[in-house]
């Protein structure tokens, strides 16, 4: 060994750390879901942009940005997500068979879908049939109806204040929730506030 080699001072090279792949952990979050009215649904349904409606089970006490993981399931049952085909045009020939008699006067069912109430929305391609009720226990949008691509009548509950029921012909008798569709058929009655609603067909 030299003596300029003893005497030089032996100097380490830092070691390089491997840079690590970030890891951050992606947390699921609620999102931020957007309105959307009845009116819109009809629209789009209407136009073929529609083809299921889901129900999710996010409680109205959650707000937006919550991570999942903290949110508990909702307990009480849900109505069923109803499965809607989009139309392919308007229907040939004459309107769905329907008729509604309030009051012994039937009115003729001769849109794809409409209201029932005391001052229904008037909305595009639609039909609403306005019930004079001076006592006021119609609401304004009171029951929805639809007819689907099979031909058969449905009805809904527009979450209205008095509530709605069906007596079927049958005797059988069903309290409507909210937002959930029925399928009712030829001489079954819709009770809607004071009113008697009977549906007929042909």
């Amino acid at each position: 060994m030299s003596e300029a080699s003893a005497g030089a001072a032996v100097v380490k090279a830092p070691r390089v750390k491997a840079a690590r792949a970030s890891r951050r952990r992606v947390v699921d979050v609620v999102p931020a879901l957007p309105l959307i009215t009845a009116v819109e649904v009809s629209a789009r349904l209407q136009a073929g942009q529609l083809g299921r409606v889901e129900v999710y089970p996010i409680p109205d006490s959650v707000l937006p940005g919550t991570p999942s993981v903290l949110v508990r399931p909702v307990r009480a049952p849900l109505p069923v997500a109803a499965s809607l085909r989009p139309r392919g045009g308007a229907r040939s020939g004459t309107a769905a068979p329907y008729r509604f008699v309030i009051d012994g006067h039937a009115t003729l069912v001769h849109a794809a879908f409409g209201v029932i109430g005391r001052s229904p929305d008037p909305t595009v391609d639609s039909q609403a049939i306005a019930v004079t009720d001076p006592g006021r226990s119609l609401s304004r949008n009171h029951l929805g109806f639809e007819v689907d691509a099979r031909g058969r009548l449905l009805v809904v509950d527009l979450r209205s204040a008095n509530g709605s029921e069906i007596l079927a012909a049958s005797g059988e008798r069903t309290e409507c929730v909210p937002g959930r569709r029925y399928v009712v058929g030829n001489g079954d009655a819709l009770l809607l506030g004071n009113f008697d609603v009977t549906v007929a067909r042909g």
